[in-house]
């Protein structure tokens, strides 16, 4: 202890000192870097204790000896926890600034329900876990820390200055924080700015989000700053709403164009279906369908990727204009970062779809011949229990001809391009083996029940081109794997595990 504490204390009376001061490595710190030499038990007045820049105090052990102490600064010292001060149960106010402070553990507990400021900054503190407890808490300085997040803890609900400038905070949704204090700091000239602070409309932007905050960075917030910033934010709201607006033309107007291109390539292929199914030729059926699931699942691809970038320049349209999230198709962008590639624009949005119309361009030129359509009548089947194949395509049925059960061992049975709505008399076919119901006007999902009792050892089917439920392969195909077990292809693709599962 320096001579001047040490006459200071006698002229006061042992017991009677309310504040002392040691400044410059002037106070003797254990070899362990504790204040247990300091003897602080004869100072029972001392309401206020100062230590600075005492590089040798590592540790506030010594300190439960202060039962009287309010004030305390261990500042610019090498502290690197704040074990001991939890035993300070009166301590009101705490600054233990430029420190080695990895965590705030020590005041996780129900001893300091008094302390109302706390000064942490200039730590190595990468979160706040630890000052939950701290109920009173009004004022918090954590500036230049590795902070990445604020939690917004309950018990904070007498907290109204905040400081956390200077730290790795990258958006407005890590300091939720922030809309219920009055004063904040996310930059000041001493600890720099967070990296959410130094986008373009920063300012304003957080003086529309926070309509309760009265000072920010160190500067009042008047009514006249209030309006401007109304003004600036609805001036953005308005470009990024025609921004938007932009995106989503030349979306549209890709998405139809390819969705043009799949109609008329689809249509190529579906003639040459035609062909193969008036020649029972299932292995060409088969090989046709399999080209027309590629192409339908190129487009969906091409799809799905152009709908995520289409996201991604409304998100990124969404940060660069700084908005407060207004309706519910905004709060998915409101604080998130956008995966953003420099290289994304609006043409990347339209060669999307281009690439597409590229790829498969060569299938309406190689459209081969016409379909030639065999017109027959069901008069024309000769209906014999040896028959193996019956083909009935494109014949106007509208419904399946119960005299087929006379067939029993019939191996393949063709009714594609009909218009059959039910399969509500679909005969008993044991031997059956081969089904092509594609391009009717099934719609029930009810009839996928039929087939699993009328035709249990099925091992090629195909649905494809029908109506309503049955119009899309995503929601029948879990249906039929469940119902027909022996099931090896569907519209032309092979079944396998993973399919089934």
């Amino acid at each position: 202890m320096s001579d001047s504490v040490d006459a200071v204390v006698d002229d006061a009376g042992e017991g009677d000192a309310q504040e002392m001061e040691f400044f410059m490595e002037d106070m003797r710190a254990s070899a362990r870097g504790c204040l247990t030499e300091m003897d602080f038990g004869r100072y029972r007045s001392l309401t206020t204790l100062r230590i600075v820049k005492q590089r040798g105090v590592t540790s506030l052990a010594g300190l439960e000896a202060c039962a009287a102490l309010k004030v305390l600064f261990v500042a610019e010292c090498a502290l690197r926890t704040l074990d001991g001060c939890e035993t300070c149960t009166g301590l009101e106010a705490l600054y233990v600034y430029g420190n080695a402070i990895e965590s705030l553990s020590a005041l996780n507990t129900d001893g300091l329900q008094r302390l109302h400021t706390l000064w942490v900054n200039d730590n190595k503190l990468s979160n706040l876990d630890g000052c939950e407890r701290c109920s009173a808490l009004m004022e918090l300085n954590a500036a230049r820390n590795v902070i990445v997040y604020v939690p917004d803890v309950g018990s904070f609900y007498n907290l109204k200055h905040l400081n956390v400038a200077g730290n790795p905070i990258q958006s407005w949704s890590a300091i939720k924080i922030a809309s219920r204090v009055l004063s904040l700091t996310l930059k000041d000239d001493v600890h720099g700015a967070c990296s959410v602070a130094r986008s373009k409309w920063y300012r304003s932007y957080a003086v529309v989000a926070m309509p309760n905050l009265e000072m920010l960075d160190g500067k009042s917030i008047d009514e006249d700053e209030r309006e401007r910033a109304r003004n600036e934010h609805g001036n953005r709201r308005l470009a990024y709403n025609a921004r938007c607006a932009y995106v989503r033309h030349i979306y549209r107007k890709g998405h139809a164009r390819a969705r043009e291109h799949l109609h008329k390539a689809t249509c190529g292929i579906e003639a040459e279906l035609l062909r193969a199914r008036a020649t029972d030729c299932v292995d060409d059926i088969t090989s046709i369908l399999q080209r027309i699931v590629a192409l339908e699942r190129a487009f969906e691809t091409c799809e799905i990727n152009a709908q995520k970038l289409m996201t991604t320049l409304m998100r990124q349209s969404f940060r660069d204009s700084e908005l407060v999230s207004e309706t519910l198709s905004e709060s998915r962008f409101a604080f998130a970062k956008a995966e953003w590639d420099h290289t994304m624009s609006i043409d990347s949005l339209a060669a999307e779809f281009d690439s597409f119309v590229k790829d498969y361009e060569e299938m309406l030129t190689n459209r081969g011949l016409p379909a030639t359509v065999y017109k027959r009548q069901l008069s024309d089947v000769l209906i014999t229990a040896n028959i193996k194949t019956v083909n009935l395509h494109d014949i106007g049925l509208i419904d399946v001809p119960i005299d087929l059960c006379a067939c029993t061992n019939l191996h393949a049975l063709m009714l594609g391009n009909n218009r059959v709505k039910r399969l509500t008399n679909f005969p008993h076919l044991d031997s059956l083996r081969v089904l092509d119901l594609g391009h009717n006007k099934l719609w029930k999902s009810a009839d996928l029940n039929v087939l699993s009792s009328r035709v249990p050892h099925l091992t090629w089917l195909c649905l494809r081109g029908n109506r309503q439920w049955l119009a899309n392969p995503k929601f029948y195909t879990s249906i039929v794997l469940k119902r027909l077990d022996k099931l090896q292809t569907l519209d032309g693709i092979a079944i396998d595990e993973d399919l089934r599962m």
